[in-house]
């Protein structure tokens, strides 16, 4: 039974993601336009908060950096499995992040660098 509090504890993910799908109904085929990615955050301490509560909450720490790595390796991971599966082909996400990586050089930097890495 995973009602221990160490199953509970190895079953935590910081960012559930929910996915949705906007599709084209204009042509024939009726394909997908692109995917937004719906972030909830699990915070240990504030419970389950949506992105924008938490983006005002995170924006002065740099917490919200980390956040944003996380949700973009999250939405690659995502893509990989769909690619794999042949479920989306090629398609365009949705995904917000803040605007903290604008603030200085070395923030953009980070993002820049993560962004070529994870292709």
């Amino acid at each position: 039974m995973n009602s221990t509090t160490y199953a509970k504890r190895t079953l935590y993910k910081p960012i559930d993601f929910f996915f949705r799908a906007v599709a084209d109904v204009s042509g024939k085929t009726k394909k997908i336009a692109f995917v937004d990615a719906f972030q909830i955050l699990n915070d240990r301490y504030l419970g389950r908060m949506s992105v924008c509560n938490y983006f005002y909450i995170a924006e002065g720490s740099v917490r919200i950096n980390e956040l944003n790595i996380i949700a973009l390796e999250e939405l690659v991971n995502y893509d990989l499995v769909m690619k794999e599966n042949f479920l989306i082909p090629d398609v365009t996400y949705n995904l917000p992040l803040s605007t903290r990586f604008l603030e200085n050089d070395k923030d953009f930097d980070i993002l820049l660098s993560t962004l070529k890495d994870l292709g």
